[in-house]
């Protein structure tokens, strides 16, 4: 007698109680991460690059790792909503591009990451010390050009990713009927330009700044807050229907 084999069924997306559930994490996922981002933005200032002693009493004034710290956390639950979204999304098609951007979105948060850590806590250490006089102020400047450098990389670098990755996801979501079309688009336009801006300042580009192309971040991140809006509705639905 021959041994047929087992099928093994195509990934779905969950149901019931679970994509109920998913979907609430991805609504307070996305918009705490939208919200957590602007407060740390707009608690960061215009930071004085390329002059170190007024970027010292820059930072000194304000709550520096903490700002930085917000802006991690931030990330890491848009980071979060994206990856319960890809769950719970119809169609296998959306499913599976979302699956793909989502390790685009990681290795972008990762690199994020890095660059406020360097930017947030060892800057924030070297100003320190700089405001309570515990090493050569000349030392301290050399130190401060160096993290600067390494800083700056990293986060011209994590905002080419960032704008890359969610431009993926954004695409995802013309393959579903989940979210309004003008909102991904939207989202398309603002990741696109977000990932221009990034790709063109890391090759170089001679006469770009990144506040260029801040309407395009601030375009993908409202698109990122009304994925959030529209992903608790859906869920509020679901739950009615199911009770």
């Amino acid at each position: 007698m021959t041994h047929v084999p087992p099928v093994v069924p195509p990934a779905t997306e969950a149901s019931g109680t679970e994509t109920v559930l998913l979907l609430r994490i991805a609504a307070c996922a996305a918009v705490a991460g939208t919200v957590a981002i602007s407060v740390a933005f707009a608690l960061l200032g215009d930071v004085p690059r390329g002059d170190p002693v007024a970027a010292f009493d820059h930072v000194n004034d304000r709550p520096w790792l903490w700002i930085r710290l917000g802006g991690i956390m931030a990330m890491l639950a848009w980071v979060v909503a994206f990856a319960a979204l890809a769950r719970v999304m119809s169609g296998e098609r959306a499913r599976a591009v979302a699956g793909l951007a989502q390790p685009l979105l990681m290795v972008a948060v990762a690199v994020f990451a890095v660059a406020y850590a360097v930017d947030g806590l060892s800057i924030g250490h070297v100003a320190d010390a700089w405001a309570n006089g515990t090493a050569p102020q000349g030392e301290l400047v050399q130190q401060a050009k160096v993290l600067e450098l390494v800083s700056g990389a990293a986060s011209i670098l994590s905002q080419s990713l960032l704008g890359l990755a969610l431009l993926a996801h954004a695409v995802a979501h013309l393959y579903t009927d989940d979210f309004p079309k003008l909102l991904t688009w939207v989202g398309i336009a603002g990741s696109a330009g977000w990932f221009l801006g990034g790709g063109l300042l890391f090759a170089g580009v001679p006469g770009l700044s990144f506040e260029l192309f801040v309407p395009f971040t601030m375009l993908a991140t409202l698109w990122v807050a009304g994925v959030g809006v529209v992903a608790w509705r859906r869920g509020s639905r679901l739950a009615r229907a199911a009770s």
